[in-house]
């Protein structure tokens, strides 16, 4: 409800006086020291009845989350919007979060919801813009699919060999 929009309405402020560059870092600090799984964890305590979330991630991706606070949290925001549209545009009852680590950081939601066609003017459409490099939403065998690639920093790159 009012700390969703109030949440959303906060990301948008950030993104736009930081711009996309700080905004990734900025978003380490809003972590309060949670790591990706416990903030997953929330996640999944907020919607607890209306819908079921799973959540499962490559073990380099894990990795890389629980060292990248700022890339994390971006990560974290990303599933959250996509779990509420799914829910409130899509009416979904079950979504499944894919993480995994290519050249890309890989984030994959899908749910059993109905495929909204028009998502210009949602919040969720500029979040995805801002933070990804590229995002696609289509109909698949599995549901209404969300893939959505982050970049790693170089020394992200280096450090994980990619």
């Amino acid at each position: 409800g009012i700390f969703y929009m109030q949440s959303v309405a906060v990301v948008d402020y950030l993104m736009r006086a930081f711009g996309r560059q700080n905004f990734k870092q900025l978003c380490g600090y809003l972590r309060d020291g949670k790591s990706f799984e416990d903030l997953a964890g929330d996640l999944q305590l907020l919607w607890e009845g209306t819908v079921e979330i799973e959540l499962k991630h490559s073990r380099g991706a894990a990795k890389l989350l629980a060292k990248d606070d700022g890339l994390a949290r971006c990560v974290f925001e990303i599933l959250r919007e996509a779990v509420t549209n799914s829910v409130k545009h899509g009416n979904a009852t079950e979504v499944l979060l894919r993480l995994s680590l290519n050249e890309d950081l890989v984030l994959e939601v899908i749910n059993n919801g109905e495929m909204v066609e028009d998502t210009q003017g949602f919040s969720g459409q500029e979040l995805l813009e801002q933070l990804c490099l590229t995002h696609q939403l289509e109909n698949s065998d599995e549901g209404v699919l969300l893939t959505a690639r982050l970049a790693l920093s170089p020394e992200v790159e280096q450090q994980f060999e990619i």
